[in-house]
Formats: C-alpha cells, sequence, structure tokens
C-alpha cells in the first residue's frame, strides 16, 4: 500500500458509530474508544489465567493534550495524563483488567467508598476464586468483608485517618522503633508496625490472621513481608510501559510514514 493511500485511510478510520457516540457522549467520556477499549480488555482474560496473588494500583499514562478527564498527580512522574486502575498478576505483572477514570460529573457529588467499587469491578470474574488481592489506597474493613462474601481474601495498607481503626493502632505517642501491635477481629487481622520512631504503618489481612514476625533486628511482621513481595506488580508494568516504545521512529529508514503514526 503506498504510503499517501495509508495515511488517508488512516485520518478517516473510526473505532465506533459516530451518531451513537453523540447521544452517549454526554455519559460517557471515552465513549469514541468504548468498544475497542472493551475488546481490548477482554482479550487480555481470554489468553491468561492469573495466579493466586493479584495486585490492584492506580496507573498514570502520561498524556499533556486536551482531554476533559486528564489528571495532575504530582507523585507521578509525568504528573499530569490519564489515570487508569489496574489489576495485574503479582508474580508476572500481566495486566488482566482496567478502568479508565473520567473523573466526577458535573454537579455531582464525591463518591463514597469509590476504592471499594473499583477493587470489585476489576475483579468481576474471578469470584469464588479463593484468590488474594494486594492494594493500598483502595484498602478498608467494609471491603475486606466484601471480599470474603465472594471467597476471596485482601491484604494492604489502610489509611490511619479511617474511622474505623482502633486508636491504638495510629497513636505515635510513645511508640518503639521496630515494635508492632496486632489486633483481631473475626477472620481479620490488623497490624501497626514502627519502623522508626515517628510514623507508623498500618496493614490489614485477611489472607493470614497470626502474630507472627521474623527473626531479623527489624522484626517486620509476617503480613508486612507478604504485602513487599507482591506489591510491585502493576508498579512493574508501569515500568515497561515506559521504557518500552511502541511508536514507529521518524528517522528509522525502514519504516514509512512513521512521523504520521508517531503523531497520533
Amino acid at each position: 500500500m503506498a504510503r499517501s493511500r495509508f495515511t488517508a485511510r488512516s485520518r478517516a478510520i473510526r473505532f465506533d458509530d459516530a451518531a451513537a457516540r453523540r447521544r452517549t457522549s454526554s455519559t460517557d467520556k471515552v465513549a469514541p474508544i468504548r468498544d475497542v477499549f472493551e475488546l481490548f480488555v477482554k482479550s487480555f482474560q481470554d489468553c491468561y489465567i492469573p495466579n493466586d496473588n493479584l495486585t490492584v494500583d492506580e496507573q498514570l499514562v502520561t498524556f499533556r493534550g486536551r482531554c476533559p478527564f486528564r489528571q495532575f498527580i504530582p507523585s507521578k512522574p509525568g504528573k499530569y495524563g490519564i489515570k487508569i486502575w489496574a489489576l495485574c498478576d503479582s508474580v508476572t505483572s500481566y495486566v488482566y483488567n482496567m478502568h479508565v477514570y473520567t473523573g466526577r460529573e458535573e454537579g455531582q457529588n464525591r463518591e463514597v467508598n469509590q476504592g471499594q467499587r473499583v477493587v470489585l469491578d476489576l475483579i468481576s470474574g474471578l469470584e469464588k476464586s479463593a484468590r488474594n488481592v494486594t492494594c493500598d489506597i483502595f484498602t478498608s474493613i467494609s471491603l475486606a468483608r466484601e471480599l470474603a462474601k465472594r471467597q476471596m481474601t485482601l491484604l494492604g495498607t489502610i489509611r490511619k485517618n479511617k474511622g474505623e481503626l482502633p486508636t491504638k493502632l495510629t497513636e505515635t505517642r510513645g511508640r518503639q522503633e521496630n515494635t508492632s501491635i496486632f489486633t483481631f477481629q473475626d477472620s481479620a487481622a490488623l497490624v501497626s508496625y514502627c519502623p522508626k520512631k515517628g510514623p507508623v504503618v498500618v496493614l490489614l489481612s485477611t489472607e493470614k490472621d497470626t502474630a507472627e514476625v521474623d527473626n531479623s533486628e527489624k522484626a517486620k511482621p509476617r503480613m508486612v513481608l507478604d504485602y513487599n513481595a507482591p506489591k510491585a506488580g502493576v508498579d512493574t508494568m508501569d515500568q515497561m510501559v515506559r521504557t518500552t516504545n511502541v511508536q514507529k521512529q521518524e528517522n528509522d529508514p525502514q519504516m514509512a510514514g512513521g512521523s504520521f503514526l508517531q503523531s497520533t
């Protein structure tokens, strides 16, 4: 195919019905790519069976163009971009499911228990599989109970401002370095670990309900070690995406039409 012909066809290609998109654009901000995006995700799920440990986290796809739901996250390398919630295999970092965050609609109140809703949406289809989900900002006791109903377990750090936490787990005054405080409720375990004077880290687990700590000098709870091992699932995937460029380069003589593809 000639380059000019390919360029002309590429400019006219669509992934949806324009008339249908206009009808749904007010409620679905990703309507132009909704169909192809869902097919893309479905192909992930058809080609892979995840391991026992899964990781849920957010990814920021760097983008500084015009977009109604572009996010600004100062802690991310790119700072500006499109936020995606991803469910990855903790062992291979394979993406099993993902959702695009489009922000709040105008006049809409702030969503309550957003983290719980995100996790439950991402694990759809994996219920009753006895898998464990590792996450951080989404962790809550209510999420742990909902996953238990679906015969799945939860492990993750929990924010210290959660009202459901006992006060003694969040207190920092008088805490000694490398000390842990455990509490148990039903089949859930909470641990408050103080790695150094000042901050404490609180973790929730329904996978193991023991007060086990390792024999090292830091005396880390087993829950902390179990959390650190699979947590890099989404982070590794994000790193691979950033360091691997699939665009055709303009200065490559073997890649005809590279400048056009790179610009799109």
